[in-house]
């Protein structure tokens, strides 16, 4: 009797399935069907199966042994077909084969052969046999058995794919099975991902076209053999996010292959997801099969299937489809992959820094030899956060405020702090400011103070970045500064005494004050007076360093009197008890989450946010009544804090997308409100098992450790982190996370003040920074003491190099340790 089942790998999903046909109710039968079916390159596997119709409310996974017949399992479904499903999972064998005379090691890749077929002692006299993931180590004398038990342990304990080391001593080679490869010891970038410090490319692609993928592969190793690239060949036998993780992290650029079964693959849309949050270069070929009905176009406007076309428009694209390997259409394809990987791989290598002693050092000096301002200065770059506020702001939001900048322009007042709570949308205030001035005002600097980087939280910083936007925009406030940098070095060059930009109040007075009094002086002389009000901007001042922030307080409650009356400086910050003691005889303004105008706002932001995830226009989902009832429950909810709202619409979209909106409406009912109860639910879902939440406490805890804001690969040097378990988390709570080239932090401040109060957050998510900074000192120390060394650089001792000379380039995790390793 013939009967059909449905198969599936243990590592797939519903879109992998496919019918199976079996003559005989045997597992034997059954293998062999699978092989056949899935075109697999290995027989030795492992089967399970699961119920899925009524007989049980819940999945019972079984795995049955060699002897055992599939006809009592098979008769318990009264349709196999739909009752009833099988998963099996690859496990390769790696046999490591030492001979006692001498030579480079084998590796033996095992893949067609299950332990019994192997036949060990018909090949060896006598073995040793370790299995790495089990470290344990026999001795056996021409017996099979132990082997086969040792890895029937290993199985049993799911610490598979184990490697097997076999110590032998006089093989007889005549009769080791030809469907064994021997070759020498290498590190296969296909295989052991783990040896690799970095690849270039990786491929991205469905299993379903595995066979073009690997055509694909080879043909770019031909054509460029030095190529690193990173495969996953092992039908999915091993954890998905360490696969993913891994290769994504430690690749350069991604190949993605979209095909049908790509864009509906939940794990390829996880992986190309994840990459982009990193910001990973990417170039897409499509292989789509027309023959097999694939409409393109069609692809392109399913709202289910968008997700990796949107991520990769705009990129040139190459096309396979319909093309054979090893003919002139394919080669030129070919040639079309390689130049733009070459393309992008070089802009990769290009955008390298110059590492802790290009950034400590002077770079540059002009035609007299005298240093430019900007390498005195150092000032800070926000065209990254100037880009991510571009993408959070929301058009018609935050108008309100030009109102109030207006009337403050006709007061006395030098500075106006906006006085606002944790998430209340103050950095949204300013950075509209810093893009749409009201009439009469012309930006001259806009600083965003982070908590989490110590070249954006220092008042040193604010001063010396505020010097330079000045001196880029007025050419006559530059000449002043220049002439105040030329004395101020020869000070520290014949006295020896501190630069002045080390002393941020006397800085603020010489350079800023005394650049924009000259400024006004100059239009007087000019018979033009200074008719444009220069706005300064300084976001989240709270954020400033607690030790030295007193020194920005100073300078605006006391040196800003001194400003010409052209000059207006706009603050935002928490109302910290030093930060209300010094502003508050500024007449701040309150942000008032209550007033109409700032729900009005927040209702304009959900419903745009909403709008998205409905794949809807803003006036579309106006005239929805169910998604305009969402809208209204989620603006009540946030209480007028825009935090709440943003990660609330970021928790929907992620669980909501393309569903019912009552389902929506409900889960927005039963949330709590404060923006606590919003991180609480995420984390909650995410986060079950004690082995999750000493993985979130592991990473986070490296997250808001750190003292600046870092690349993936750092952090995990930095906190001793895996790839698996960073990989788990970070995709986890993407939506609480910010990352920006590479650079991981997380969204909001208010993030960190929960997780790093136990009273808020619970135990089970509380991080002790104190436990950590410790932590974090030891492996900067053990990192220095490991990698540091004389003339790293391998400097030529006979030759003379000028200070702006620099071809040395240190790591980024020693550059980590060698600058923080003492701030912890």
């Amino acid at each position: 009797m013939v009967n059909v089942v449905t198969v599936r790998p243990r590592k797939g999903d519903a879109d992998d399935e496919l019918s199976v046909e079996i003559s005989e109710a045997r597992v034997s039968v059954l293998k062999a069907a699978i092989k056949e079916t899935f075109e697999l390159q290995t027989v030795s596997f492992d089967l399970f199966y699961a119920y899925t119709g009524s007989q049980s409310t819940a999945l019972h996974t079984l795995k049955p042994t060699p002897d055992v017949k599939l006809k009592t399992i098979l008769s318990k479904c009264s349709n196999p077909t739909t009752d009833l499903i099988f998963f099996f999972q690859p496990h390769p064998f790696r046999f490591k084969v030492v001979f006692e005379a001498g030579g480079d090691p084998l590796v033996l890749e095992v893949e067609d052969l299950g332990v019994k077929e192997l036949r060990l002692s018909a090949v060896f006299r006598n073995y040793q046999t370790l299995c790495y993931n089990m470290m344990t180590m026999e001795s056996v004398l021409n017996s099979d058995s132990t082997l086969e038990r040792v890895y029937t342990e290993a199985t049993s304990k799911k610490v598979l794919p184990s490697v097997f080391v076999i110590t032998a001593q006089n093989p007889n080679t005549s009769i080791i099975p030809t469907t064994v490869t021997s070759k020498p010891k290498i590190i296969s970038t296909t295989q052991d991902i783990s040896s690799e410090k970095s690849f270039d490319v990786m491929l991205s692609y469905s299993w379903s076209t595995k066979h073009l993928v690997k055509s694909l592969h080879t043909s770019l190793l031909q054509h460029t053999p030095t190529l690193r690239i990173w495969i996953d060949d092992r039908e999915m036998d091993t954890d998905i996010y360490k696969g993913m993780v891994e290769g994504v992290l430690k690749s350069s650029l991604l190949l993605i292959c979209l095909s049908r079964a790509y864009l509906s693959s939940a794990n390829c849309n996880r992986e190309i997801k994840f990459a982009a949050d990193l910001q990973k270069p990417m170039v897409p070929v499509r292989m789509f099969d027309k023959m097999a009905g694939d409409d393109v176009g069609a692809l392109m406007a399913s709202r289910e299937l968008a997700v990796p076309f949107l991520i990769t428009s705009g990129l040139m694209y190459v096309d396979f489809e319909g093309l054979v390997p090893g003919t002139e259409g394919w080669e030129g394809a070919v040639r079309a992959v390689v130049e733009q990987v070459e393309s992008r791989l070089a802009k990769v290598s290009g955008s390298v820094g110059g590492g802790v002693l290009k950034r400590a050092g002077i770079e540059e000096e002009d035609g007299v030899g005298r240093v430019l301002l900007k390498n005195w200065l150092q000032p800070v770059d926000f065209s990254v956060d100037l880009e991510n506020y571009e993408a959070e702001y929301v058009v018609g939001t935050r108008e309100w405020v030009d109102s109030v900048v207006l009337q403050w322009r006709e007061s006395n007042e030098r500075v106006l702090w906006v006085n606002g709570g944790a998430g209340t949308g103050k950095s949204i205030i300013a950075f509209r400011l810093s893009k749409f001035q009201p009439d009469g005002f012309k930006l001259g600097s806009v600083f965003f103070c982070r908590h989490n980087d110590e070249q954006k939280n220092s008042p040193e910083k604010v001063v010396a970045s505020m010097a330079w936007d000045l001196a880029s925009r007025f050419p006559v406030v530059k000449a002043h500064m220049e002439a105040v940098m030329d004395q101020n070095i020869l000070e520290v060059a014949e006295s020896g005494k501190s630069s002045l930009l080390s002393r941020p109040i006397e800085a603020f007075q010489s350079l800023i004050i005394g650049g924009l009094n000259i400024l006004g002086e100059h239009h007087k002389q000019m018979n033009t007076p200074y008719n444009e009000t220069i706005l300064l901007i300084v976001d989240a001042l709270d954020e400033c360093d607690p030790k030295s922030r007193h020194l920005l307080l100073k300078i605006l409650s006391q040196s800003c009197e001194a400003l010409p009356e052209f000059v207006k400086v706009f603050v935002t910050a928490r109302p910290d008890l030093d930060i209300f003691n010094s502003l508050t005889k500024t007449d701040p303004f309150v942000l008032k989450t209550t007033s109409k105008e700032n729900w009005d706002d927040i209702e304009k932001f959900i419903s745009t946010r909403f709008a998205s995830i409905w794949k809807l226009s803003v006036d579309q989902l106006q005239q929805n009544q169910e998604l305009t009832e969402c809208v209204k429950e989620l603006v009540v909810k946030s209480e007028g804090v825009f935090i709440y709202a943003r990660n609330a619409c970021e928790l929907l979209s992620n669980e909501f997308q393309f569903a019912d909106p009552k389902a929506m409406l409900k889960e927005i009912q039963n949330l709590d409100f404060g923006p606590d109860s919003i991180y609480s639910v995420i984390l909650n879902r995410e986060f079950l098992t004690e082995q999750d939440l000493d993985e979130f406490r592991h990473v986070f805890g490296t997250i808001l450790g750190v003292k600046e804001p870092v690349s993936l690969p750092t952090l995990m040097v930095v906190g001793t982190l895996t790839s698996v378990e960073t990989g788990r988390v970070v995709s986890k709570l993407r939506s609480i996370l910010k990352i920006e080239q590479g650079i991981v932090s997380v969204i909001h401040k208010s993030l960190k003040d929960f997780l790093t109060d136990n009273k808020r957050c619970g135990q089970n998510f509380f991080v002790n920074l104190a436990e950590v900074n410790h932590e974090h000192t030891l492996t900067c120390l053990d990192l220095m003491n490991k990698q540091l060394k004389y003339n790293m650089a391998n400097l030529d001792a006979s030759k003379e190099y000028k200070h702006t000379e620099s071809n040395f380039a240190i790591d980024k995790d020693l550059e980590y340790a060698c600058i923080f390793w003492g701030n912890m």
